[in-house]
């Protein structure tokens, strides 16, 4: 086979750090209904980010804010329109009645609630860094010992009771059947229907 009916070589095992996913799905048909393989749409590789539907950086981003227009609120339907004059007077009111009110309450309250958040993060990130983290990391130094104590009692005392009480229950034999035709002496339906 010529590589160029075939087109481009899928990525089998891409490298971790460049972001790219394997693409398995990649080389397309040497022809559609007699078109030559150049006009042949190509499928460019995608990367992890482009696939993905939680990229990592996407998880601290804010979204947009819902935009706040006149004529995505006040949407007429297409055979009710009103004065288009009308609707412009309407639409500049709207706006900066809007804009008018933002900015007043921006002056008077904006400055205050800033204030306010900004000694809350503060606040947040001054426990996070010098309490949170050195704890946690405390935690882990002192989980170590722990844990390898831990191991030492399972190992010397919980291991032999174990499997001194699987060795007793290791001689318990049964025996298990099933049978489809039913237990004995019942008569199946089968059986009930051919009697009468």
């Amino acid at each position: 086979m010529n590589a160029q009916t075939v087109g481009p070589a899928p990525v089998m095992n891409p490298e971790p750090y460049n972001a790219q996913a394997p693409v398995y799905h990649q080389a397309s048909l040497p022809t559609v209904v007699g078109q030559p393989f150049e006009h042949q749409p190509v499928v460019e590789p995608k990367t992890r980010r482009e696939i993905s539907f939680f990229a990592e950086e996407d998880l601290y981003l804010m979204s947009p804010p819902v935009k706040v227009e006149y004529t995505d609120i006040f949407k007429e339907a297409d055979g009710a329109n009103s004065f288009d004059k009308l609707a412009e007077i309407s639409g500049f009111v709207f706006k900066w009645t809007q804009l008018g009110i933002y900015r007043f309450f921006s002056i008077i309250l904006g400055i205050v609630l800033v204030f306010f958040w900004g000694i809350i993060f503060a606040l947040i990130n001054f426990i996070t860094v010098y309490t949170i983290q050195p704890a946690i990391k405390l935690y882990f130094v002192c989980l170590r010992p722990g844990a390898l104590l831990y191991r030492a009692v399972v190992r010397s005392y919980l291991d032999p009771l174990w499997q001194s009480i699987g060795l007793v229950f290791s001689r318990v034999n049964g025996r298990f059947t099933f049978n489809l035709k039913g237990l004995q002496n019942q008569k199946t339906a089968q059986a009930a229907i051919e009697e009468v």
